[in-house]
């Protein structure tokens, strides 16, 4: 029974809880982006489509977010 439990994590959990948060944090932002689309404040709503963006990536795909920082980093230090 020791083994069982030093085998549990909590990986699917953190998962869950990353994918709600993260889409309960895209609806804002969509709702954010609709509203200034209404008002026809473009740069503003530019902005929220990047930040959109790169939530969604660091929020659906964390290892393909982690091996970009990791290459920008190898790049600005070599």
């Amino acid at each position: 029974m020791d083994t069982m439990a030093a085998s549990i994590t909590l990986e699917g959990l953190k998962s869950v809880i990353l994918g709600v948060l993260g889409v309960a944090f895209l609806i804002v932002l969509v709702v954010r982006i609709f509203n200034h689309w209404t008002k026809s404040d473009w740069g503003k709503m530019v902005g929220e489509v990047v930040v959109a963006v790169v939530v969604a990536i660091f929020v659906f795909f964390p290892d393909t977010a982690l091996s970009i920082i990791k290459d920008i980093a190898d790049g600005l230090t070599a």
